[in-house]
């Protein structure tokens, strides 16, 4: 990470990465942020943090688990799907602009369903535009779930069942074989295609497919999410 970006970083979330109750009230914001996303990369135990920086087992372990709640209680709208058509546009034409060819027009994202956690034991559902920005995230599934059936106890699922979720019947997400072909969600021919044409579609199917592929690789990064969970 750039030092501008963390000095950014540092700026937005220091009045919210105080402790309630307590905590190391001593440790500047730039070192709680610091000690919070070590964390979060490394997957350290409390006890390697705190020798790492010098501070007490438990000052870790508050200023890992409050970065964790500032994350998924102040910012969980950052990764929320598009209510514009404007800007739900905007995501299509990213996948209409793919290299080296571009990819089927309509596209407005694409889903998979990753397991993090030791033997992968938490499955994920993960929507990703061409820039692999995660647009929507639902954690929490068994990982022993097939995709198709975390993809329907998700509410991306749900909205995308009643129509509240696209603009128009042109609009649609990507997803892999283990999905079902929906309304709203287009899937490749399965097996060895039977002509051309056929070929052609998984090729661009596959294509708009890797932005999601690599925000998992991304993620996968952050060895916290191969920790016990």
């Amino acid at each position: 990470m750039a030092s501008s970006t963390f000095e950014w970083l540092v700026g937005l979330l220091e009045p919210l990465l105080h402790c309630p109750g307590g905590g190391p009230r001593h440790l500047p914001a730039a070192s709680r942020l610091a000690l919070g996303l070590s964390h979060l990369y490394t997957g350290a135990p409390y006890a390697e943090l705190a020798a790492r920086f010098g501070v007490p087992e438990a000052a870790a372990h508050s200023c890992a688990r409050r970065l964790r709640r500032v994350h998924c209680t102040k910012f969980h709208f950052w990764l929320a799907f598009p209510s514009h058509a404007a800007d739900i546009r905007a995501v299509s034409v990213g996948f209409e602009s793919l290299p080296p060819d571009g990819g089927l027009p309509g596209c407005c994202g694409a889903v998979a369903c990753p397991r993090f956690g030791v033997g992968g034991g938490v499955s994920t559902k993960l929507l990703a535009d061409a820039s692999c920005r995660i647009l929507s995230i639902a954690v929490g599934f068994r990982g022993d779930q097939l995709d198709s059936r975390v993809l329907r106890r998700s509410s991306l699922y749900r909205d995308g069942e009643t129509g509240r979720l696209l603009n128009s019947a042109e609009q649609y997400l990507v997803a892999g074989a283990g999905y079902p072909l929906l309304t709203w969600l287009m899937v490749p021919f399965k097996g060895v295609a039977t002509d051309a044409s056929q070929g052609d579609f998984n090729t661009l199917h596959k294509l708009m497919l890797r932005p999601v592929l690599r925000t998992i690789s991304s993620l996968r990064n952050w060895r916290v999410l191969s920790s016990p969970m």
